[in-house]
């Protein structure tokens, strides 16, 4: 989602609130700043910033630091280390700063109004800021940050195993240990534990293979794979791991 790169001002950071208009999943930001290195945070919280400028009741999603792409060139930041998902209806405060006054922004209108909206997200024009949060800081309004918001669509899946509800098959079958086995949620991997192992198995065969069909699209986070803890370890080496 680009916002604008059209600056007029720059101070230390940008908090500024996004309306979702279906579920996505924000994974982090292209931010506008002066070449240089620095820190950068981002924080967020559930509702509006309205006051709220001292980070009581936020989090953190980043904390690391950025190379500036200078004047009119947006820099990507690193992955939020916590992907915010925003439910459909949902209103989402963020705070974007680095450790000097290089960020870049524009002037706005209203502090609070609609200022760009397509399918999925509303973004409303928020406000610069001086320094880091406090009571004490100036706060000048109204602000636009300047970037872009990266996101997808959906609520975040990581620690969802999307494999479950999919269809497993393979290239041949041997001693009743179908494809299916591995995606049951079993990952006991002793293969001679008939009554609670889960391991697949091929017959002798070179270049054999197994694959899922997951029945939709997931973005994936990691992929989990469990070998045999028996006396044949050695058989799961050498493979390749394709998505299609």
């Amino acid at each position: 989602f680009f916002v604008t790169m059209v600056a007029d001002n720059g101070a230390w950071g940008n908090m500024f609130d996004i309306v979702a208009k279906q579920t996505i999943t924000i994974s982090t930001f292209k931010i506008h700043a002066l070449i240089g290195s620095y820190s950068v945070e981002v924080w967020t919280k559930s509702g509006t910033y309205v006051d709220n400028i001292d980070l009581n009741g936020w989090t953190q999603v980043l904390s690391n630091t950025t190379t500036g792409a200078g004047e009119g060139s947006a820099n990507l930041l690193p992955l939020f280390s916590s992907p915010v998902a925003i439910s459909i209806g949902s209103k989402q405060a963020f705070y974007v700063t680095l450790n000097s006054k290089k960020i870049r922004y524009s002037n706005g209108s209203t502090e609070g109004a609609l200022y760009k909206s397509n399918d999925h997200i509303e973004f409303f024009e928020g406000v610069g800021l001086s320094s880091n949060p406090s009571s004490e800081i100036n706060m000048f309004s109204p602000r636009i940050f300047n970037g872009y918001i990266l996101y997808y669509l959906g609520p975040d899946e990581e620690g969802i195993n999307v494999a479950l509800g999919g269809v497993a098959s393979q290239s041949s079958t041997e001693y009743d240990a179908f494809a299916s086995r591995a995606i049951d949620g079993n990952s006991d991997g002793n293969f001679r534990n008939w009554d609670s192992s889960s391991v697949t198995h091929t017959q002798s065969e070179r270049e054999a293979w197994w694959k899922v069909d997951l029945q939709e699209s997931f973005h994936i986070h990691t992929i989990k794979l469990y070998n045999r803890i028996d006396n044949c370890q050695d058989r799961l080496q050498h493979f390749q791991v394709q998505l299609l």
